[in-house]
């Protein structure tokens, strides 16, 4: 579990990256052992996620409650440890393999940032009178935050925008497909 002086440091190491400053990578502790600890993240993460997840759709559950259960701890096991594993065999490909687990930890609270800014939103949505423009703000806010991660994987990685901006698409179309295979099946979406 990451040390509260630990979760300081990424708190401004994030707020070195929402600005554009390369130096937010020295606040992330690039190693193995780092990468571990932030994977404990995903423990608090849980809630806020399944928050995002159901929330919003306004839809009934299509099978019964072990089969929505095991789908979804599936897919929450393999949405935090599939990419920084594809990230792994990146790293070997392009003989970057330290640089790419130096970017497990900066990604992780990355996402954790964008858990909590998303379960904002979502609580936000919930008001009607706010709620369709949280709703027009939907595809801005995933194109800025793939900026964010471009620009993270680009300066801990090093393999310019172009290879870094591939490397997000990657992240971006992972996450999708993990969303649509194991979610969607289980849930039933209002007919309007």
């Amino acid at each position: 579990m990451p040390s509260w002086i630990e979760a300081q440091a990424a708190i401004t190491g994030l707020k070195r990256l929402l600005r554009f400053d390369a130096g937010f990578v020295n606040w992330f502790d690039g190693r193995p052992s780092g990468a571990r600890r932030a994977f404990w993240l995903m423990l608090p993460m849980l809630p806020m996620s399944l928050f995002n997840l159901f929330v919003p759709l306004d839809a009934k559950l299509d099978d019964g409650w072990l089969a929505v259960i095991a789908h979804v701890l599936v897919w929450y096991v393999l949405s935090w440890v599939m990419f920084p594993l594809i990230l792994i065999v990146i790293g070997q490909a392009i003989r970057r393999e330290s640089q790419t687990i130096g970017a497990i930890t900066p990604f992780i609270w990355y996402n954790f940032f964008l858990g909590l800014l998303s379960c904002t939103l979502t609580l936000l949505s919930l008001v009607p009178q706010i709620g369709s423009l949280i709703d027009d703000l939907t595809w801005p806010i995933i194109i800025i935050s793939l900026i964010y991660e471009v620009f993270l994987l680009q300066v801990v990685i090093g393999v310019g925008y172009v290879g870094a901006g591939l490397i997000a698409i990657v992240d971006f179309a992972l996450s999708r497909s993990l969303l649509f295979l194991l979610i969607m099946p289980v849930v039933v979406l209002p007919t309007s």
